[in-house]
């Protein structure tokens, strides 16, 4: 067993782990106590030869472990890092972005702040968005809470729901401030949600600004589901507030979020020559085409076209999505992963006449 567990995860990005992994296996190359765990999250892009061509002398000496799972059709944060930890044998499991630098050294300061402390976990600072998922945890603590909230979909908001949930059990909050261990590859947003459900599948978007903190959005997929709600910028409304939180404190206060306002309606849509007809629970809604989008109750909603600005439309709406879920489960006291989490079926090392099955 080792004595910690690098954890990526990894949906075709198979560019940025060609870049990061050797050098972070080199940089913190303790075989006896190291181990980096890929899950091959079905990819198409050629990972799974990658690995096999050129990484498996590290496969060989043990530091490597390669899994690789068929069934995912997008890309699930919180379900794809629970199954990486269940399967990491490290008494430590760190979440270990495929885009991340650990930095040299970054495992030995990890590995002697958790021999010398207790009932801790470190985080970084949370002030670079692309270092926010790194988190180092007792294995122990991570099965106790039940891992990532799997009702998340989408990007955002996951791994602050884990960082609460590890404070409200009484551990510690550490954060590492070596300059050293923050550094990571750059990239586009598209990149980071390319492979998310909602990126995938949506058609159209259409937004009415009601006013500078006030927006309604309405999502039209592929698949003839839709989506609508009010998001509200509480960010601007708050941000000259005094003695306002900091830390994960403040990425959990609503009044520092965006978010969704009252509610979120899903339902099945139909076009329907000039009009677009919205079915939600037995309600029907009548949208009118025009030049600029929709026309629905005086209210104009404007067709997003910008590539740019849909992918940041998508990205706060996953994470306001996630964060309005985590308010329900509180609210009507819900448990975490109550059918199980990480749960499905892996090959590793390339042996694919038996499978590891994770019930």
């Amino acid at each position: 067993m080792k004595r910690i567990s690098f954890c990526i995860t990894c949906m075709n990005r198979l560019e940025h782990l060609q870049k990061t992994l050797e050098k972070n296996i080199l940089d913190n190359f303790f075989v006896n106590e190291i181990e980096f765990v890929i899950l091959d999250y079905n990819s198409q892009d050629g990972l799974e030869e990658w690995v096999f061509q050129s990484m498996m002398k590290y496969i060989e000496m043990g530091i490597l472990v390669y899994y690789r799972t068929t069934e995912p059709v997008h890309y699930l944060r919180s379900h794809s890092r629970n199954m990486a930890f269940r399967l990491a044998s490290g008494n430590i499991v760190c979440n270990l972005d495929a885009d991340n630098y650990l930095g040299k050294g970054f495992a030995e300061f990890i590995l002697k702040e958790f021999q010398n402390k207790k009932t801790i976990f470190y985080v970084s600072s949370l002030a670079k968005r692309d270092v926010v998922g790194r988190v180092c945890l007792n294995k122990l603590d991570f099965v106790a809470i039940r891992g990532y909230n799997e009702a998340f979909v989408g990007y955002g908001f996951e791994d602050v729901d884990l960082f609460g949930r590890l404070l409200d059990r009484g551990l510690k909050q550490c954060i590492f401030l070596q300059s050293e261990f923050y550094n990571a590859i750059v990239h586009s947003n598209e990149d980071r949600i390319s492979q998310e459900e909602m990126f995938k599948k949506y058609q159209d978007i259409y937004m009415n600004y009601v006013n500078p903190c006030l927006t309604e959005v309405l999502i039209l997929y592929a698949d003839g589901n839709f989506g609508m709600g009010t998001i509200q910028d509480n960010v601007s409304m708050n941000c000259n507030l005094v003695n306002a939180p900091y830390g994960i404190k403040r990425c959990l206060d609503e009044r520092f979020r965006i978010a969704i306002r009252k509610k979120w309606e899903e339902g099945l849509w139909n076009n329907i020559g000039n009009e677009i007809l919205l079915s939600i629970k037995g309600k029907s809604l009548l949208f009118y085409k025009n030049q600029e989008g929709l026309y629905h109750c005086d209210r104009q909603y404007y067709k997003i076209t910008d590539a740019d600005l849909i992918v940041e439309i998508i990205m706060v709406m996953t994470e306001a999505l996630n964060f309005f879920r985590i308010k329900y489960s509180v609210r009507n006291s819900l448990a975490i992963n109550p059918e199980g989490f990480g749960v499905g079926s892996v090959c590793k090392n390339f042996d694919y006449s038996h499978k590891i099955i994770l019930a």
